[in-house]
């Protein structure tokens, strides 16, 4: 599971997809076999990997990043998600990925401080867009 293709190969079976469920609407199958196997002579079209990790439910980097085990590439996700939440002003969105990147830090040991001072941080974001007033005692 060392290449791209190796690892699409993986998370397919693992989600229980044929080639067919996976390319449909995105490629042919041929091209995902060719991914796949590693055939070919050019790296694989990035639209094409971006849409099928989209079907997957995997973030891209995840195909990419040898060296981070499948919890930290989730809390990278999520925390990218988070950056794009402010960016766009999707404070709703931003307080559900903040509950479901809390859970995760919670389970890891690796980098916990780091983790927790990105959530406090996008947390005062979110106090700061909060029209209510909080009462402090």
């Amino acid at each position: 599971m060392e290449t791209v293709g190796g690892k699409i190969l993986y998370y397919r079976k693992k989600r229980g997809f044929t080639r067919s469920d996976l390319v449909e609407g995105i490629c042919n199958e041929s091209t995902l076999f060719r991914i796949e196997k590693g055939l070919g002579n050019k790296t694989p079209n990035m639209f094409i990997i971006e849409q099928l990790c989209q079907k997957l439910a995997i973030p891209m980097p995840m195909l990419f990043n040898e060296s981070k085990n499948e919890k930290q590439q989730s809390i990278d996700s999520i925390k990218q998600k988070c950056r794009m939440n402010v960016y766009d002003k999707a404070y709703n969105k931003l307080k559900h990925n903040l509950n479901i990147l809390n859970s995760l830090v919670e389970e890891t040991e690796s980098d916990y401080y780091y983790h927790r001072l990105f959530i406090t941080w996008h947390e005062a974001i979110l106090l700061k867009h909060n029209k209510q007033p909080r009462i402090c005692f």
